[in-house]
């Protein structure tokens, strides 16, 4: 990996959806679109590699995007408390904004075990409320903003069979509520909890076989990077 100076970086850690939150904004700066589960094109694996961690530097626009692929909270060397750990104790410049978010694969897991969700969506509080002091500390350098899982159209993954591993909408929101429960419990924390995200996506209300977006991506959460276009211009600004 490379970084240039004290360029801002925009890092971005979670699953799927977050993986494409990435891709939206890289759309956003360039033009191009590399979502393959969008734009229809063949997935060219030594180029994007969907689960695996990646920084790229954008010179036009002064600024480092960065992906780390965590579909768990506290499960293995790609949870997200590990990438949290990791990135506090980096000698590598600190993320100026941070998007995290992940939950699907536990609703799936719970479900492929055969446990129940309200017991699964309690662990996820539990693994939440212990990674909740690494994120505070991390935000006393970046901005963090928590991505809550989204709306899913039920109707489109019953054709691929997902529904039998537990990704329904009353789920997700379970694991929405769980997070938000932790939150509002510490009153005093600093985190940013999107709260416009199950809107956005109940709006667009599409949704491929693995529960991302498809190609129905009708400019898709624009509100969101136009968000993270100002935070970078305000930081280049700084500078």
């Amino acid at each position: 990996m490379t970084y240039y100076g004290n360029a801002p970086v925009l890092a971005f850690a979670g699953d799927s959806r977050t993986r494409q939150m990435r891709d939206e904004f890289v759309h956003y700066l360039t033009g191009q679109d590399t979502d393959p589960l969008t734009n229809g094109m063949p997935t060219d694996d030594t180029v994007y590699k969907a689960h695996e961690a990646r920084s790229d530097f954008y010179p036009a626009h002064g600024v480092s995007v960065r992906f780390s692929w965590s579909p768990y909270i506290d499960q293995g060397k790609n949870s997200m408390s590990s990438f949290l750990q990791e990135t506090e104790a980096s000698v590598l410049p600190r993320p100026s904004l941070l998007v995290i978010g992940c939950g699907v694969w536990s609703v799936r897991d719970c479900a492929k075990q055969n446990h129940n969700q309200s017991d699964c969506a309690n662990d996820y509080k539990r693994a939440f409320s212990s990674m909740l002091p690494l994120m505070e500390l991390l935000s006393n350098t970046t901005d963090i903003i928590w991505l809550p899982q989204a709306f899913v159209n039920e109707a489109q993954l019953r054709r691929y069979g997902d529904t039998r591993e537990g990704v329904s909408n009353a789920n997700l929101e379970m694991y929405n509520i769980a997070v938000k429960n932790v939150l509002d419990a510490a009153p005093n924390h600093t985190i940013k909890y999107w709260h416009s995200a199950w809107q956005t996506s109940a709006r667009l209300n599409d949704t491929g076989f693995d529960a991302s977006f498809r190609q129905n991506r009708q400019a898709p959460n624009h509100e969101f990077v136009t968000q993270l276009a100002g935070v970078v211009q305000s930081i280049n600004h700084q500078a």
